[in-house]
C-alpha cells in the first residue's frame, strides 16, 4: 500500500510474485511503472459514507488456495490501483463488499493484466440486468481446473443439462468481467418463473439446495422465461428440447458437471442479455446534460445463435405512467447507441 498518515491511502499495490522450481538468493524486487498496470476504480455508492471492503485474490492455474488481502474504504470514492507483474496466466479475482458483509458480494471480477496501459474500471454502477459474466482474455476456452475460475463465475447462465434448466444468472453492470450478485438461487431476493406453451412450468427443488432448477420434457417446445428482482421486470422467448450433444460455452461449467463432474451435454439456451451504461457518476446519479443518453450492449452467452438485427427501446420519464420509443442508431458487434 501506498504511505499514508489516516484515512484511505491514494493508491495501492497489489504484487504476487512467482519463483518456480527454486528459491532466489534475494527476495528484493525493483518494478517500474512499465512492469505495472495502472488501474483507475470507481468505487459506485449510492449514499456518501457507504463502508466497503475490497478483497484481492490472485492465483495461476493448478493453485488450490490463494490467500487474500483487502482494504476497507468509504464510498464513493477513485483509488488508484497497480498491479503486477504482468502476466497472462495470472487471474486477479477482486470482490468489493459492504461492512457489516452481505451473503453475497455487491460486485465482484476477474481480471488478467498483461499491458502497462491505463484502466479505468467501474465499480458497483448503476443500472444492472441480469445476464452472464464475461472471462477475462485467455480464461475463454474450455478449463480443466475448477480453481483457476472458481464458483460463481464458472457457471453457465441459463443452461440445459440434459432435461433441467438451470436459470442462473449475474446481475450485470456495464463492465463485462463483472457480477453484482447472483440471480437464480434461493437467496437473492430475486424471482424466476418460465411458461411451456403459455403454461406454467412448477419449479422443480432447487439443485444442491443452492440453483433455482426447473424439469423440462424432452421434446421440443416454446418457452417464456420471466425474471423478477426490485424494480426490473425481464423476459425471455426462446425454443427448447433435450440436449443431445454437448455445447457448453467455452471457458464455463454447467452446474452438475461443476460439482458432480457429471457428463450429461449441457448449452446455453439461445437468450440475450443486456448491459447498460447510462453514464453515472460515483453516486449512480446522471447528470441533466446527459440523461437523454444511453449506451446499450446486446449479448449471448451461447457461442453461436441468429445475428443481432436491432434494438427497439421505449422510456418513461413520469415512472411508467407513459411511454415513447426512443432513437436507436446501431454500433456494430451488438453495441446500440440510444436517445
Amino acid at each position: 500500500r501506498a504511505p499514508t498518515t489516516e484515512g484511505t491511502p491514494a493508491y495501492v499495490h497489489q504484487l504476487k510474485i512467482y519463483e518456480d522450481d527454486r528459491v532466489p538468493d534475494s527476495l528484493h524486487y525493483d518494478f517500474d511503472r512499465r512492469d505495472l498496470a495502472s488501474v483507475r476504480n470507481h468505487f459506485h455508492a449510492d449514499a456518501p459514507g457507504t463502508p466497503f471492503r475490497l478483497t484481492w485474490f490472485s492465483r495461476r492455474e493448478g493453485e488450490f488456495a490463494s490467500g487474500g488481502v483487502s482494504l476497507p474504504f468509504s464510498g464513493p470514492l477513485t483509488l488508484r490501483e497497480y498491479v503486477g507483474p504482468l502476466s497472462g496466466d495470472v487471474v486477479h479475482e477482486r470482490r468489493l463488499s459492504t461492512t457489516p458483509g452481505t451473503f453475497f458480494p455487491v460486485d465482484a471480477a476477474l481480471d488478467v493484466f498483461t499491458r502497462s496501459s491505463d484502466r479505468e474500471i467501474e465499480w458497483n454502477s448503476r443500472p444492472k440486468a441480469p445476464g452472464a459474466i464475461s472471462h477475462p482474455p485467455g480464461f475463454q476456452q474450455p478449463q480443466q481446473n475448477r480453481n483457476i475460475v472458481p464458483f460463481p463465475y464458472a457457471l453457465c447462465a441459463g443452461c440445459r443439462q440434459g432435461n433441467a434448466f438451470y436459470p442462473f444468472m449475474h446481475p450485470n453492470s456495464s463492465e463485462p468481467n463483472h457480477a453484482l450478485g447472483r440471480y437464480g438461487t434461493p437467496f437473492g431476493g430475486d424471482s424466476f418463473r418460465l411458461f411451456r406453451e403459455g403454461v406454467e412450468v412448477p419449479q422443480a427443488p432447487p439443485f444442491f439446495g443452492a440453483v433455482t432448477t426447473f424439469q423440462l420434457p424432452p421434446e421440443p417446445a416454446r418457452y417464456r422465461l420471466t425474471h423478477a428482482h426490485q424494480n426490473v421486470q425481464t423476459a425471455w422467448e426462446f425454443a427448447s428440447s433435450a440436449v443431445t450433444a454437448d455445447a457448453t460455452p467455452p471457458g464455463y461449467w454447467c452446474v452438475e458437471s461443476f460439482f458432480f463432474q457429471a457428463t450429461t451435454p449441457c448449452r446455453a439456451e439461445p437468450l440475450l442479455f443486456l448491459r447498460y451504461d447510462a453514464g453515472v457518476d460515483l453516486a449512480n446519479t446522471v447528470r441533466a446534460e446527459r440523461s437523454d443518453e444511453l449506451d446499450v450492449s446486446v449479448y449471448r452467452q451461447a457461442p453461436t445463435g441468429p445475428r443481432i438485427d436491432g434494438l427497439r427501446v421505449w422510456v418513461s420519464f413520469d415512472d411508467g405512467a407513459g411511454w415513447e420509443q426512443a432513437r436507436v442508431r446501431p454500433g456494430g458487434r451488438g453495441e446500440f447507441e440510444v436517445k
